[in-house]
């Protein structure tokens, strides 16, 4: 992916999961589709084969390969969910990174490594969309299971191509690539291992 920053502005990119809010957004709607019974028998199956690949890409830090709850749901059904789902989800929102995102001026992208069209509905049920101007985050190829581009570790550089952040913001180890090329890179959540990663870094904020 070739993406540059067209219009020079100052580039703010944040993290959703463990940054923004203190949440994994995916990780809890995959645990409502399962206390629910909305999840398919056979995306049940599917996740007891492709799981263990999409743990080892995530421990080599590429992203994952597929993503086995959208088996056997339509796009009418996925919404349905996102809906029923977000009707009762509760959720933290990390202040002072939200507060970062609102002073800073320039372009604002969110880079998540969850899927981009639930990210996206949260941003519009939160109010919170017009605070970024982008939403990077995993994709699958059309009528399939099978992962596009899924913002984690490495792979957030590839999202990024050329752009070089003013600022970043992330929580975990896996964050230190897009936080190693960023002129300030902000540490949230006080995990050790990332901020001993950051410890050369000429502007590194710990929040």
């Amino acid at each position: 992916m070739n993406r540059d920053n067209e219009d020079n502005r100052p580039v703010l990119v944040c993290d959703l999961d463990g940054t923004l809010i203190k949440e994994d957004l995916e990780k809890c709607f995959m645990a409502y589709l399962i206390r629910t019974k909305t999840l398919k028998m056979r995306a049940l199956a599917l996740g007891l084969i492709l799981t263990p690949v999409n743990l080892v890409c995530k421990w080599i830090e590429r992203g994952s390969i597929w993503k086995v709850w959208l088996t056997g749901l339509t796009d009418e059904e996925t919404e349905e969910c996102f809906n029923a789902f977000f009707s009762t989800w509760s959720y933290s929102i990390c202040e002072p990174v939200l507060r970062r995102v609102r002073g800073f001026f320039g372009r604002k992208i969110l880079l998540t490594g969850s899927f981009e069209r639930l990210a996206v509905r949260w941003l519009e049920r939160s109010n919170l969309r017009s605070a970024f101007d982008e939403v990077i985050g995993c994709r699958v190829y059309p009528n399939s299971i099978r992962v596009e581009r899924h913002p984690y570790g490495r792979s957030k550089l590839v999202c990024l191509g050329n752009i070089r952040p003013s600022v970043s913001l992330g929580n975990e180890y896996a964050d230190r690539h897009v936080l190693g090329i960023s002129s300030t890179a902000v540490c949230v959540g006080g995990d050790p291992k990332l901020a001993s990663a950051l410890e050369t870094h000429p502007d590194r904020v710990i929040v």
